[in-house]
């Protein structure tokens, strides 16, 4: 076996100093906001599964997507269970221990090229084209087997470095190879690139001898077996997996048109990767950077760049760069390659590698890669250290300011889940088992969509559920989620999976709401027509939901009211006005008209005023119903309908109530005030 003593690695003060570098800069860039981030997509799943199923849930959870991925799940989720801060610290924790370990690896394989080998690392510690960071619960497992990856390759290197423990080695580089690639696809292509580190290392121990091909393969066949064995059960049982292989079929449909798209996802994903990440914090609009903390932001931003450049200044006074003018070239090559083998799992299952929110978590396994390229760029094109570090840190600055929008973004997404569940409680006292809430869409839904929504749904009215199925569920008929439901008529049973659990319901048993961005929750009452929903994206869907809505599903007046599950969202915040109107909304479903105009009296009282025309309408009611026509005039005078379907909806209102024989309003004031209003005829 090849030998080589290395006296240039770290020392273990060293190493604890070069630790908490990398601790240090990934607090700043992805920490310092975790107070405020909660549970997004699937970690709802898992913290739900767990609180009401067991950890025993996570076979069924992961039958058909991930199987091996579940051992992994119930390791830790028994230890954080359903702590939101819990999951950040440790998603932090493990994306730290990766880092390092990279660092280790690179040093490893470069011994000689300590400022080169803090390059690489501070790029793969804060690359922000991977945002998904966040999802703790789920990306903290994926940070896990990052690790493991990571030592396995630092096992094998140690293995070919050793006098007479090779196999000691090895075996267990296996072992760990196979559980980098086998829960989740993700790191599966980077295998291909191990031939590439064991050429190296052989390189460095022949000193300057070419290494043959075949000394190459005899030690990676090994590994190579495993990528082979595990690549071949992947293909034979893949009829078992959700995530279909859709390449080999599209290259056998259209073998042109499929391998030029393919370049095409490869060229998009490398130029979106290297160059357009690097500028998009210049992207958000200023209504997405509501309520940032500036101070933090700076710490977080400046505190970043200024570390960066202090910390590798002290690594340059004491290991100059010693590289050859072919090395960064070298190095990029390497890098491409090391980033385009890490796209095989995504291509080959159809999906895209970009920076949009969906398809940005597939550049995890291309970091490495990106990395390599970034560094050899700063290298090759500028000529002194002093400016390769420079420049090193106005990137990782703008990385920096990137990663806290992002996670800001995160931090309002878990905001408007509270707000949503909030107001559904406040207008909701309480539903019958098996009810579906259901509206078109959401404007926070790519962080969190109706199915995982579905469970803080449940532990708000039902706190003590602890089998399956579910008796409440929510779902959003502009997304694939609506596939589960089908078509959106009477009489359907509805018995959507969430993963390990089951709804069981029926479209006979179900209540639509609206929910606009900057408003509030609005239930679906019988004031409301298809026309009012004319502009929306699909009003045919709204046509099926205003006709299937059932207000009877609602329980007014229960002995145990549905709460907001505080210990998740935190105390919920009534001092604001959607609070009134959700009250005001319930009194008028009720019909208690004398209520309704107490709740719009009390929000008035502590300055909360409607935030859009159609919420008037449930005190335009209550003045009719009370035969306080005159009111009901100057309230509707006094509003200025502006936009079409604001004095639509308020037509609709009149038209409801004003022409009920029991009010005994003056039919013929209503009338000529509707002309004047320009309302359509009733229908």
């Amino acid at each position: 076996m090849p030998n080589q003593s290395d006296q240039t690695q770290d020392t273990l003060p060293q190493q604890v100093l070069y630790a908490v570098y990398f601790l240090a800069l990934i607090v700043l860039a992805f920490g310092t906001q975790i107070n405020r981030l909660g549970f997004y997509l699937d970690d709802w799943y898992i913290v739900f599964d767990q609180k009401v199923l067991g950890s025993g849930a996570f076979h069924q959870f992961f039958l058909g997507d991930r199987p091996l991925f579940k051992y992994l799940y119930q390791i830790f989720v028994p230890i954080f269970e359903d702590s939101a801060i819990s999951w950040q610290v440790f998603a932090l924790f493990m994306r730290w221990v990766a880092v390092f370990l990279f660092y280790k690896l690179v040093r490893l394989l470069l011994p000689k090229a300590k400022l080169l080998a803090f390059f690489l690392t501070t790029f793969f510690a804060i690359y922000p084209a991977f945002i998904f960071h966040w999802f703790a619960v789920m990306f903290s497992q994926v940070y896990v087997l990052l690790t493991i990856y990571f030592i396995s390759y630092i096992l094998m290197i140690v293995s070919l470095r050793s006098r007479n423990g090779y196999w000691l080695y090895t075996l267990p580089a296996l072992v760990l190879a196979f559980m980098g690639i086998a829960p989740i696809e993700y790191f599966f292509g980077l295998e291909l690139v191990r031939p590439l580190l064991i050429w190296k290392v052989l390189s460095d121990h022949a000193k300057g001898e070419s290494v043959h091909p075949k000394q190459v393969m005899v030690y990676w066949l090994p590994y190579l077996l495993v990528f082979l064995g595990f690549g071949a059960y992947r293909v034979i049982t893949t009829s078992r997996y959700s995530y279909q292989m859709n390449l080999f079929s599209e290259l056998q449909a259209a073998p042109f048109n499929t391998l030029l798209h393919l370049m095409l996802k490869v060229a998009t994903a490398l130029y979106e990767g290297l160059l357009k990440v690097w500028v998009q914090v210049l992207d958000f609009p200023r209504s997405e950077l509501a309520g940032i903390n500036l101070p933090l932001f700076l710490l977080s931003v400046i505190g970043c760049g200024i570390l960066a450049y202090l910390f590798l200044f002290f690594v340059l006074r004491r290991n100059p760069s010693q590289s050859s003018d072919k090395f960064p070239l070298i190095l990029a090559a390497f890098g491409f390659f090391a980033a385009i083998v890490s796209m095989i799992p995504v291509v080959v299952g159809g999906f895209a590698i970009n920076l949009s929110f969906a398809n940005n978590r597939f550049y995890l396994a291309m970091s490495p890669g990106l990395a390599c390229i970034m560094s050899s760029a700063l290298f090759y094109f500028l000529r002194t250290d002093k400016q390769r570090i420079l420049v090193l840190a106005l990137l990782v600055t703008s990385a920096a300011a990137t990663l806290f929008v992002e996670a800001h973004q995160f931090a309002l997404a878990w905001q408007d889940q509270k707000a949503l569940i909030s107001q559904i409680t406040w207008r909701i006292p309480q539903l019958e088992p098996g009810t579906a809430l259901m509206t078109d869409d959401l404007y926070f839904s790519q962080y969190a969509y109706g199915g995982t929504i579905s469970h803080p749904l449940n532990l708000a009215y039902a706190p003590d559920l602890d089998s399956s199925p579910v008796p409440y569920y929510l779902f959003l008929t502009d997304t694939p989620q609506i596939k589960s439901v089908g078509e959106l008529v009477s009489g359907r049973n509805i018995n959507p999976r969430l993963r390990a659990a089951i709804f069981e319901g029926s479209t006979d048993h179900l209540i639509a709401f609206d929910y606009p961005r900057g408003n509030c929750l609005h239930i679906i009452g019988p004031e409301d027509t298809p026309e009012l929903f004319e502009t929306r994206r699909d009003p045919a869907a709204w046509q099926a939901m205003l006709s299937l809505n059932n207000l009877e599903r609602i329980i007014s007046d229960p002995s145990q009211t549905a709460i907001l599950p505080t210990e998740y969202y935190g105390l919920e915040d009534r001092n604001q006005w959607c609070f009134y109107y959700a009250k005001a909304e319930l009194a008028a479903q009720q019909g208690n008209w004398t209520e309704v105009t107490e709740w719009y009296s009390k929000a008035k009282i502590e300055g909360f005023q409607p935030s859009r025309n159609e919420e008037y309408r449930p005190l335009l009611a209550a003045y009719l119903n009370t035969g306080r026509l005159q009111e009901a005039i100057r309230l509707t005078e006094a509003i200025l309908v502006e936009r079409n379907a604001g004095r639509n909806a308020l037509c609709k209102t009149w038209q409801l109530y004003a022409f009920d024989p029991d009010l005994h309003l003056n039919q013929g004031e209503v009338e000529l005030f509707l002309y004047l209003m320009r309302c359509p005829e009733k229908r």
